[in-house]
C-alpha cells in the first residue's frame, strides 16, 4: 500500500484507516480482506473498505469427479 500511493502522505493515511478497521471488524475477517485485496492486486483503502462491508463470497463450486457416466461436452454440438 505504501508503494502504490504517489504521496507518502497519503499512502500513511491510507494505512492508518486500514488499521482502524480493527476495531470494527474481526482480525479474521480484515486479515482475509487484504488477502483479498492483495489477490485482485487493488491495494487502495476503499477497496479493502469495500470487501470488508460485502457479504462474504459465495463458497465456489467444487468441480464434478471424473467418472464414466459424463459426456463429453464435444458429442453435445
Amino acid at each position: 500500500m505504501l508503494n502504490a500511493q504517489t504521496f507518502e502522505q497519503t499512502a500513511y493515511r491510507s494505512c492508518m484507516g486500514v488499521l482502524q478497521f480493527a476495531k470494527k471488524y474481526t482480525p479474521e475477517k480484515l486479515e482475509a480482506a487484504c488477502g483479498r485485496a492483495l489477490e485482485i492486486g487493488s491495494l487502495t483503502y476503499t477497496t479493502v473498505k469495500n470487501l470488508l462491508q460485502a457479504p462474504p463470497p459465495a463458497k465456489r463450486p467444487q468441480p464434478l469427479p471424473e467418472h464414466e457416466n459424463l459426456r463429453n461436452p464435444a458429442e453435445f454440438s
